[in-house]
């Protein structure tokens, strides 16, 4: 255990509500405090940022914890709001458009109840060698698609009870799938 150097420290204080201290040499989780920062709400709420001689950084707050950047940041500098571990495996990345970009060499995500995924527009799975979906039900709604049964098609739908048969509506949706033109009936 290291030495306790009371003659290091240096601190100011404001008060009961704000303190800060310099080479606290109270030893702690991480060891002794370079330096920390602690404040206390008139509600009683606190807040602290510490740095720790191990070189963690620690920030605590009783409440929320809200980070507002990249007002003033010119467009060409990238994200506004970075988290990195440099010898982890976490990059989270929230730029001013909205986007949200998480990487990670494995990412799990977990809820508890139900998770949607809402897209305005698509959503879009890759994968260099399988997609597993596991469910005791599997429900897929749709008009149109490899994922849609035939017979629930919009091209089926639509001829349904006509005279055109299932072999050119099996042409047509297969024609779709390979981006050629697809349905050709002739009178």
């Amino acid at each position: 255990m290291a030495k306790e150097n009371w003659l290091r420290r240096y601190y100011k204080i404001c008060g009961s509500f704000w303190r800060q201290i310099i080479n606290d040499p109270t030893i702690g989780a991480g060891g002794a405090a370079v330096s920390s920062t602690m404040s206390v709400a008139d509600s009683g709420s606190k807040f602290s940022i510490v740095h720790r001689q191990d070189g963690r950084a620690q920030i605590n707050c009783d409440n929320m914890i809200e980070m507002v950047a990249g007002g003033a940041r010119p467009e060409e500098e990238g994200c506004d709001i970075m988290i990195k571990s440099i010898k982890g495996n976490i990059e989270i990345k929230c730029d001013k458009n909205g986007n949200v970009i998480i990487k990670g060499t494995d990412v799990y995500v977990k809820a508890g109840g139900d998770l949607d995924l809402d897209a305005g527009d698509t959503i879009r799975m890759y994968a260099e060698n399988r997609i597993h979906i596991k469910a005791p039900v599997l429900d897929v709604d749709g008009i149109s698609g490899s994922g849609i049964p035939k017979e629930l098609h919009f091209t089926s739908r639509s001829f349904e009870g006509s005279f055109v048969g299932d072999d050119v509506i099996s042409k047509s949706v297969n024609a779709a799938k390979l981006g050629k033109p697809t349905l050709k009936v002739g009178f």
